[in-house]
């Protein structure tokens, strides 16, 4: 039997003495019973001990091999026990060892539950699911054998939003597994704003705003109702409490329905107590114009018409044809016309009833196709025209040749090109006239190589209007100014707005500028402005304006204005810099004539006073003319201004008298002091 100290880190075997007795020659090694145990603790083997059974008489000397007390692999081991007999024999018997390994594998460091965001989650176009990653846990076994592990989810897959749980399972050669699981919870952000919709329908939406830190309000409710109307009390309130599967998310939802179409709501969101989480306006879509249809009025125009929707409100619709820019019409309109189309072409065209503007505008779209009417044999249209271009199209003929066929002559001939040349291109031909004036009339002829001459004439537009733009922009009020066209005359001005903004629609007008008031706060505004001349529309420059919202557009300085009082200002200032300039040197060299009169006037003073009283003691005899000059001997006893200290220098400076009356020449020596 093993060691009592050994129980919980080892096996042990207790084998009992056991007499294996054969009626044979007794001559027989008897061996301990076969023993099935576990592995020892976080080992892979197992210690086994026995003791050698009572032999017969003519056995000596038994042993075993693996001997007692050895550590056992897992499996199967034959242990054999040999013996010698009295007679000089050896004999020998076996029995087996088997080692189970019972014990389970380990999982460790097991990730523990696992938050993960969806970024940027925006309920109007929600994305529910997130791919998640985490490291995997480790494994170990007693048995130091290779174990299978497998898992309901690998790192980087995408969960969908709410709770999902993990799991892992190892499994050893013998069967034993162990497995570990966690929670992977898939949440999203609170929407940016505090409350938004989606699934905005003109009979309902649905509100989404976000929960409350850590779901601490449970129960919410919501009240709706038109704008414009008064507000229902607290009775009329729809509670929403939070349902099991809500509380997955991070933000809460509730559907609203029975809506009229076209229509701004109040939505006020208010906790279980009362209190208002979030209030926000919601527009639904507005009904679909009825009746849309189109008719062709000439090859270069078509009329559309519908029916305004019988339920709901309209704020103005939005007409567009084919590719080209979006037109804004008034919600009282129900046709327009359809101009400067190219003949034998149809367009698909849509006419969109909108309420609303920015974030929460809504529209709904009726289409149809718009289709012109075709060219008569023989005929040359202006289709298309601007104040500087003509735009044709004619019928061709089938061509003779591959040769140039077609000749368009202009006249007035200022074009940039006077004549264009086209070559046969299909059933309808094209050209354009480029660099025209505006305002004027022009005739333009069409000749081909087979003896086709047609011609037409149209009058380009006036100039168009160029930097529209709004200089006033308040809640109810907008400024919009326009330039001038800068070559041309104009009659007058034409603004159009929708949705209406005054009585008067159009406006016309002298003025670049037209104020705009009793507008509805941000509600987006269409403007075009046309130049009218000789009763001819310009083509119409356009501008999106929304009170409250768009920002006024500083008046530019006068550039002109700017440079020409820089250059008058520099060449002030440099005028300035002149005179300061000369004054200071006339100053100064008026100052210096001064000084020297004063210097010059103090000596002869002192020579000539007293009616030349002081005689010469000291005559001085030029060199050069032989001329005699008599100074003074004394001049401190001269009356005048005091004298210099230094006498000799004062000489020096002195306008000396020759006795001959001739003026002495010039003195050479500079004076020593002073400025001349």
């Amino acid at each position: 039997m093993a060691d009592g100290t050994s129980i919980g880190a080892c096996f042990h075997l207790l084998v009992a003495m056991s007499f294996l007795v054969e009626s044979v020659t007794g001559q027989n090694v008897v061996c301990p019973s076969d023993w099935t145990g576990n592995t020892d603790n976080n080992k892979d083997t197992g210690v086994v001990t026995w003791s050698i059974p009572r032999q017969p008489s003519e056995v000596m000397n038994t042993a075993c091999t693996p001997q007692s007390g050895s550590e056992f692999p897992i499996g199967i081991t034959v242990v054999t026990c040999s013996a010698q007999t009295t007679a000089g024999d050896r004999v020998t018997c076996t029995f087996r060892v088997t080692v189970s390994d019972n014990q389970n594998p380990t999982i460790t460091k097991c990730p523990e539950a696992v938050r993960k965001t969806i970024p940027d989650f925006d309920p109007m176009n929600p994305v529910f699911s997130v791919p998640v990653s985490w490291d995997q846990p480790a494994t170990d076994d007693n048995s130091n054998k290779p174990l299978r592990t497998s898992f309901t989810h690998v790192p980087g897959t995408k969960f969908d939003l709410g709770i999902t749980t993990v799991r892992y399972t190892t499994r050893d050669s013998a069967g034993n597994e162990a497995s570990c699981s966690f929670n992977i919870r898939a949440v999203v952000q609170p929407p940016v704003n505090h409350t938004l919709f989606r699934s905005v329908t003109s009979e309902r939406f649905t509100v989404v705003w976000p929960q409350s830190e850590n779901a601490a309000i449970a129960d919410y409710s919501l009240l709706v109702w038109a704008n414009g109307t008064p507000r229902p009390d607290s009775s009329q309130r729809v509670p929403v409490t939070l349902s099991s599967d809500q509380m997955k998310y991070t933000y809460v939802e509730q559907a609203v329905t029975s809506l009229e179409p076209g229509t701004l709501y109040n939505v006020e969101v208010s906790s279980e107590s009362g209190a208002v989480v979030s209030s926000t306006q919601q527009w639904t879509r507005p009904t679909v114009p009825a009746g849309l249809t189109s008719t062709t009025l000439s090859p270069t125009s078509a009329e559309l018409t519908w029916t305004a929707p019988s339920s709901g409100n309209v704020e103005q619709y939005r007409v567009t044809v084919g590719v080209r820019e979006p037109v804004y019409v008034p919600r009282e309109m129900s046709r327009v016309i359809l101009e400067s189309l190219r003949p034998g072409e149809s367009l698909l065209t849509r006419v969109s009833a909108v309420v609303g503007s920015g974030k929460m505008r809504q529209e709904a779209d009726s289409s149809v196709t718009v289709s012109t009417g075709p060219l008569n044999a023989s005929q040359l249209v202006a289709y298309n025209y601007t104040e500087s271009t003509i735009a044709l199209v004619w019928a061709t003929s089938p061509p003779s040749s591959n040769e140039e066929p077609y000749m368009l002559l202009i006249n007035p001939a200022d074009a940039e090109k006077s004549y264009l040349t086209v070559s046969d291109t299909g059933n309808i031909a094209s050209a354009e006239f480029k660099g025209l004036k505006p305002n004027t009339d022009y005739m333009i002829r069409l000749i081909s190589n087979s003896g086709l001459s047609v011609g037409t004439s149209q009058k380009t537009r006036p100039g168009r209007v160029s930097n529209i733009r709004p200089t006033v922009v308040t809640n109810d009020s907008i400024t919009l100014v326009w330039d001038a066209p800068t070559e041309d005359e104009v009659t007058s001005y034409m603004v159009t707005v929708s949705p209406a903004g005054t009585a008067e629609d159009p406006n016309t007008m002298l003025d670049t500028s037209r104020i705009f008031v009793n507008l509805e706060y941000a509600t987006e505004y269409f403007f075009s402005v046309v130049s009218v001349h000789d009763g001819i529309e310009s083509v119409p420059q356009t501008l999106m304006v929304t009170p409250g919202v768009t920002q006024a557009v500083t008046e530019p300085l006068n550039m002109v204005a700017i440079v020409v009082g820089v250059v008058l200002g520099t060449f002030v200032l440099i005028l300035a810099i002149i005179f300061c300039c000369t004054f200071w040197k006339y100053r100064r060299l008026q100052g210096s004539e001064k000084l020297s009169s004063a210097r010059t006037g103090r000596t002869n003073a002192a020579l000539e006073t007293d009616d030349h009283t002081y005689k010469s003691e000291r005559r001085v005899t030029d060199t050069d003319s032989g001329e005699i000059y008599e100074l003074p001997n004394d001049p401190s006893k001269a009356s005048g201004p005091k004298q210099f200290s230094n006498p000799s220098t004062e000489y020096e400076n002195a306008v000396i008298r020759p006795i001959t009356g001739k003026t002495p020449p010039p003195v050479q020596n500079k004076p020593k002091f002073g400025r001349r």
